[in-house]
């Protein structure tokens, strides 16, 4: 071990395309029998290496697992894996890949959610969670990537990985290094996956709260946006509601006494289509849940429609898509004159 950073011999494996250079030869010329100070100069280049994607270490005596816990910063993540009793899943005896992510990338999820590590431990979901990050039969390294390609988790539903020149990432989120083992491969993420929910069971997780809770008004829509789909929900933000209840002299408490809430959150709804951005066009239109067409503006720079801009594109769901958008639209329709500004 060279300080805190595990190798194993100093054995490192270049990513394809990377030329061994200096790092090579500090080791071939017995880097790992020098004095510590040289021995530290080292482990900071490999460190450095395999953060910025250029080295990926690799281990010829630990598994997965085994390399999880040698490796500080996966402490959140291999709690989860014990709570769940899939730390057995890697047995040593096929080839898979872990999907770790970082002790700071379950910190920021646990503020986002604004819960604790044990209320996320506690959570029913959590074998989901943790199965979102398993691929069994399958060792995902940079040199077997395809420009994109979906691939299947313990949990039944599908990632997304897409390898633009040296990077790599799942679902969007980057993996920051990769550590080759004897059971398969240890992929570091900077953001936890989650797996595909219903429209109406990712707003929350999205911080779309005050959406959440106008749709709770009308028992059809919530339980139409938890079915099967599919749907597109254009979903305005926090900041969005606040402003629009503001102009009203309207809390959030106070949604039910808004004239028309139904007609408004159904010009927000697609039914039986799940539009993403790519197919938006400009100058094209939608017919909303609600009877009224919703005319879309595409520039290279932003897509809009009914006075909202675009912001989170193509937030997959289960049963449709979800888009974050920056104001609450407002429907055209004479019905819907008391919510205007």
């Amino acid at each position: 071990r060279l300080g805190q950073w595990p190798y194993c011999a100093g054995r490192c494996r270049p990513q394809s395309g990377n030329s061994p250079g200096l790092l090579a030869v500090m080791l071939a010329s017995g880097g790992l029998s020098q004095p510590p100070s040289v021995v530290a100069s080292v482990a900071a280049i490999c460190k450095v290496l395999v953060l910025v994607g250029l080295w990926a270490p690799c281990c010829s005596h630990m598994t997965v697992v085994e390399h999880a816990r040698e490796t500080p910063g996966f402490g959140i993540f291999l709690e989860a894996l014990e709570k769940t009793n899939l730390a057995d899943a890697f047995d040593g005896s096929g080839q898979n890949t872990l999907l770790a992510p970082t002790d700071a990338a379950f910190k920021a999820l646990l503020a986002k959610w604004d819960i604790t590590k044990g209320e996320l431990l506690e959570r029913p979901d959590l074998v989901s969670i943790v199965e979102y990050h398993i691929v069994k039969g399958t060792k995902l390294m940079n040199d077997g990537l395809y420009a994109s390609q979906q691939v299947d988790t313990l949990s039944g539903d599908m990632i997304t990985v897409t390898k633009v020149g040296g990077e790599v990432r799942i679902n969007g989120v980057l993996v920051q290094y990769a550590l080759e083992c004897t059971d398969g491969v240890l992929e570091v993420l900077e953001d936890v996956l989650i797996p595909p929910a219903s429209i109406m069971e990712t707003l929350a997780p999205q911080g779309l709260t005050i959406l959440a809770q106008a749709l709770q008004q009308f028992a059809r829509l919530q339980v139409m946006l938890s079915g099967p789909g599919p749907f597109t929900l254009f979903a305005p933000t926090n900041a969005a509601f606040e402003v629009f209840l503001a102009r009203r002299n309207v809390t959030g408490d106070e949604l039910s006494v808004l004239p028309d809430l139904k007609d408004l959150l159904e010009y927000h709804v697609i039914m039986g289509l799940a539009l993403d951005s790519a197919s938006m066009m400009d100058g094209g239109t939608a017919a909303m849940m609600n009877g009224d067409q919703l005319v879309f503006s595409k520039t290279v720079e932003r897509i809009a429609m009914g006075g909202a801009t675009l912001v989170i594109p193509d937030i997959d769901c289960s049963n449709g898509v979800l888009h974050v958008v920056d104001a609450v639209l407002l429907p055209p329709t004479t019905t819907s004159a008391n919510l205007a500004p």
